[in-house]
This record gives C-alpha cells, structure tokens and sequence, in this order.
C-alpha cells in the first residue's frame, strides 16, 4: 500500500479493487491483530497541564488506597468544554466520590482561578454533607 494511514476500511476498498472480496470485520480484525491500525493524534484546543516548571511536585498518596465506603474520599479533575464556535470553551471542575464513582459536584467558570475549584467544592459539600 501507498500510505502507512489506511484505515481497514481503505484497505477493503484497496482489496475490492484488486479482486478480493472480504468483509469489513475481518479487514478490522486482521488489521488489528497485527498492530496495523493507525491511531489519530488528538489536537487539544489549549494546554491545561503545564509539566514543565520548577514548582513542587506532589505524590499521589492514595495511589494504593481502596475505599471502603461513601464519602471517604473524595478526588477532583478540571477539564475544559468546548461551546458553539471553535474557540469558545469554559473549565469544567469535578468532584467524584473514589468509592462510588460518581460526582457529588461541579462547577462551570470561564477562567482557571480559584472560583472554579471552590465552587465544585462548595457544590459537592452543599450535596452530600448530612
């Protein structure tokens, strides 16, 4: 083949045109059991994890830690959502419960400062505190 970046459906195509009559399926698994399928690059629209800097770098002290119930522990992540035009976007702040892996907050802000985090927080506390 020409391009290292067919994808099975490309290649059955390529194989219809040469004679040879398979299925899409087979194509795939053939394709995959010999490490053949090629992999997109994702393109993030902007950089939210900077690893490059002299600041401290904490552990993950709960790397090995297995809950045993409801709101024991508690874990956060931040992502950002695109909206209608490619270059609008606000964060999204997360927090989950580690035992029953769902989120007990969030909060949507246009800006990564500290309003963003309290809020998910302030939203998590507000829902599940008794």
């Amino acid at each position: 083949m020409e391009f290292a970046g067919y994808g099975y459906r490309r290649v059955k195509k390529e194989l219809e045109i040469k004679g040879v009559v398979v299925g899409d399926k087979k194509v795939l698994n053939i394709m995959r059991q010999h490490n053949l399928l090629c992999r997109k690059k994702k393109r993030f629209k902007i950089q939210t994890t900077d690893s490059n800097h002299a600041l401290r770098v904490y552990p993950n002290l709960l790397s090995n830690f297995v809950p045993i119930g409801v709101n024991e522990v508690w874990v956060s992540d931040i992502t950002y959502v695109g909206l209608g035009s490619k270059d609008e976007f606000v964060y999204l702040a997360t927090v989950l419960d580690m035992f029953s892996r769902k989120v007990v907050g969030w909060h949507l802000w246009f800006d990564l400062s500290e309003d963003l985090v309290v809020g998910a927080l302030a939203n998590a506390l507000k829902g599940r505190i008794v």
